[in-house]
This record gives structure tokens, sequence and C-alpha cells, in this order.
């Protein structure tokens, strides 16, 4: 059975039915999440950042926010910084965490997660979707 579909009935007696969620149409990139592995030390003593792939080819749905100027999206505190969310990415619940200090790479782009949010259904206690709050990384 496919994330994020239901089961149910019609209340005649008949067996439960196939229902899919209309979110998962709505779910027309493909990304992959990374997370950071040590790396060599420099001189200065700051260790540089691998990427290393904790999964590939998850469905989602990339979006911007505020508009198409740069830096009109939400703003969120991380560590002692400002940083100013831009895109937002939808996706179903994984099975590992999705944290701040991981990258969302999508056609090519890469992306800083600022936040991550779970959300979850008027009358269902399991989380529906995530809400992934990126700051794209310029090359």
């Amino acid at each position: 059975m496919p994330t994020g579909c239901g089961y149910g009935s019609s209340g005649w007696g008949d067996p439960l039915i196939y229902t899919p969620d209309p979110f998962d149409a709505l779910l027309t990139h493909f990304c992959g999440i990374y997370r950071p592995t040590g790396g060599n030390v420099n001189k200065y003593g700051i260790s540089d950042q691998h990427k290393l792939l904790v999964q590939d080819n998850i469905p989602c749905r990339l979006s911007t926010i505020g508009g198409r100027s740069p830096h009109s999206g939400r703003e969120f505190q991380v560590s002692k910084e400002l940083a100013i969310a831009d895109y937002k990415l939808f996706m179903r619940p994984q099975q590992f965490a999705i944290t701040p200090t991981n990258w969302a790479m999508l056609e090519g782009r890469s992306f800083n997660i600022i936040s991550a949010l779970e959300l979850r259904q008027k009358d269902n206690p399991e989380i529906h979707h995530l809400e992934l709050f990126l700051l794209e990384i310029q090359p």
C-alpha cells in the first residue's frame, strides 16, 4: 500500500475500499535528503563537511514563499542568527528524522533545511505530511 493512502467503507457492509489521498497527486518532484559527515580538519580547526545520502527519490513538491523576490520568505531564528526561508518543500513522513543539519537536493539544486514541521489532520493523530523550510545554497 502506498504511503498516505487510506481505506474506508461506505457503511453498507461492503469490504474496505482503497481511497487515495489527493495530497499524493501534488507531489510532482523527487528529492534527496543528505546529512553531514565528518571531514578533514584544516589548520584552523574547522572540519569540511561532506554530504552523505540518507534517502533519494522521495516524492515531494517545492514551492516559493512570499513571492518571487529573493529573501521575501519566512524568518527563522537558527542558533544565534536570523535565516530567511525562500522555499517550502512538502513530503510525506519519512522513516528517519529530518533536522536543520540536513540538506535537500532537488533537480540539481541544493538547499539548507532551516526548519521542519510535522502536520497532522484534525481527526487523525498520525503525521499527514512534512513541511520543510529551505534556503537555496548558491554556488
